[in-house]
């Protein structure tokens, strides 16, 4: 059963909400130092530092930290609590308690992974959390849906929220504060109920709390800041494939030709479809005029054993490598082939639009999205989901929930 404590979370205050979220700019901090609200405070996590430059970042951003606390833009709460998170982004909401998980979790495969990590990100979070013992963002766990953690979110909401704004980027958030000590009992104990958890986004920040708990396997508690969130509130969007015309251009026409014969192309348009979940086993093909939904036709070929095959092999994102960006377009590698990039489709259409429009996209492949049973058993066969194929949303916002570990 997987372990949740309670902390001491700061949160900013109500009033300097609009300064931390604010649009990058030129505005000072009453320090007298460029503010750059909570963008400043994570730029040590910026990819590409050199192990020097992660350092100073870091340094940086502690002393950042350090006078927010000394001017008072977050609080820290008196004394342990969950947080109850809630967050809309566009017609969706989502909740999750947020806690201290177990690092050791991970280990005994009590919250467990689908995701391979890099090592040079672990490096530069590592450097950032040992240096100011900032946790800025929760790892993001999901769980199947527990009756009695949903009506105890329900109960908690019936309350007014401690916190409450709207994003830049039209993310709607609410926090309360949980702290009743029969309330925060019936989470732990309804969290102590489940078999497990599974990471849904924050691999990398899982991976340096793991590597804690291999360090430190005396100890009986190794925290990790979490948030959980039902399994019936995790929205997966698919991840676009773009095959790129500047790496040696690819006919359309000649890929259509190869389809045909395994496949029934149905016109479409992409303005209906781009809204639309794909049934399964099908996929669109998209250019900046024309869009086909792809149907496989009746093969006569046996059908596969699936105990003998792994989950992963058997998701959409996967197939559509597997039968037609390697055979058709010969791109076998598709994590490092140049003539291939990938994006999230939570973006707005009138973006996506922009990319099929681009002068360097040939044409955009898409499949459906892994469900959350997908992602859940691909983790449970200890496998890895294939490269760019969960893109969950709304996510955590980040510096919103911060925790300081000062062991």
């Amino acid at each position: 059963m997987p372990e949740f404590r309670k902390f001491r979370p700061f949160l900013p205050t109500q009033e300097a909400l609009p300064a931390l979220y604010r649009t990058r700019g030129n505005q000072k901090n009453d320090t007298g130092q460029p503010d750059n609200g909570i963008n400043g405070l994570l730029q040590a996590l910026m990819p590409g530092l050199t192990t020097t430059d992660q350092k100073a970042a870091s340094v940086d951003a502690l002393h950042l930290w350090e006078s927010w606390e000394e001017c008072g833009l977050y609080t820290r709460h008196p004394q342990p609590a969950f947080v109850l998170y809630k967050v809309r982004y566009r017609a969706r909401w989502q909740h999750g308690w947020i806690g201290l998980s177990d690092a050791r979790d991970l280990l005994r495969n009590q919250i467990r992974k689908h995701e391979h990590v890099r090592a040079d990100r672990i490096s530069q979070l590592m450097e950032f959390t040992t240096a100011t013992g900032l946790h800025t963002t929760p790892v993001f766990l999901s769980h199947p849906q527990h009756p009695g953690l949903s009506r105890l979110m329900f109960e908690v909401q019936s309350g007014a929220p401690q916190r409450s704004g709207k994003l830049p980027d039209g993310r709607e958030f609410h926090l309360w504060i949980v702290d009743d000590l029969q309330k925060t009992d019936q989470i732990r104990r309804g969290i102590e109920e489940l078999s497990c958890l599974y990471i849904a986004d924050g691999h990398h920040r899982a991976a340096v709390a793991e590597t804690q708990a291999v360090d430190n396997r005396e100890r009986d508690f190794i925290p990790m800041l979490s948030v959980l969130v039902p399994a019936n509130e995790l929205h997966v969007y698919p991840f676009y494939r773009r095959i790129l015309n500047d790496e040696g251009p690819h006919s359309l026409w000649e890929l259509i030709d190869k389809l045909r014969v395994h496949y029934h192309l149905r016109p479409c348009l992409i303005e209906q479809m781009y809204y639309q979940f794909l049934p399964n086993g099908q996929y669109l093909l998209c250019t900046h005029d024309a869009c086909w939904q792809l149907i496989k036709k009746e093969q006569k070929t046996k059908s596969p054993n699936h105990a003998l095959v792994r989950p992963e092999d058997l998701l959409d994102v996967g197939l559509l490598h597997s039968e037609i960006i390697g055979p058709f377009l010969g791109i076998t590698d598709p994590g490092s082939d140049p003539r291939i990039d990938y994006g999230p489709l939570s973006m707005h259409f009138s973006d996506f639009r922009n990319i099929l429009h681009d002068s360097r996209t040939a044409f955009v492949l898409i499949a459906r999205a892994p469900t959350a049973d997908d992602i859940f058993r691909v983790a449970d066969s200890g496998g890895v989901m294939p490269p760019k194929s969960t893109s969950v949303e709304p996510k955590i916002i980040d510096g919103l929930v911060v925790w300081r570990n000062e062991d």
